[in-house]
């Protein structure tokens, strides 16, 4: 009987104990862009103080990243951590913003506040 108490014993102190071990987390980037990131594997005592990378993709602009493919569960410190041991994060995009510049050469009919010139125009929307 002594030796079942022990055994139960030694149980409950290895589970006790490893459930106290700080894993870490690997991290996969989508970014559905050109070029993609690295994944990356953090210590869990760093991932508080991790913020993911900011990709580029011509003619987009980044939104933010989410924890699932069809882009509902937004990325947070607090989601990364509840996430398990290996994480895959999706980059959400959105068109534009765009540039539009307008330039006319036309002196002869242009004129702004009574004076000849050349017409420019810049329009960027977010």
């Amino acid at each position: 009987m002594k030796r079942i108490a022990f055994l139960l014993f030694l149980l409950v102190l290895t589970l006790l104990s490893l459930s106290g071990c700080a894993q870490d987390q690997t991290i996969c980037y989508f970014t559905f862009a050109n070029e993609g990131i690295d994944s990356i594997t953090l210590p869990s005592h760093e991932l508080d103080a991790y913020t993911p990378p900011t990709p580029t993709k011509e003619g987009n602009r980044f939104v933010g990243w989410f924890l699932d493919k069809e882009l509902t569960i937004p990325y947070s410190k607090e989601a990364l951590e509840d996430a398990g041991r290996d994480v895959s994060l999706y980059a959400k995009w959105e068109n534009g913003p765009y540039r539009i510049t307008v330039t006319s050469n036309i002196k002869d009919a242009i004129y702004l506040n009574g004076a000849k010139g050349d017409l420019s125009a810049d329009m960027t929307t977010d």
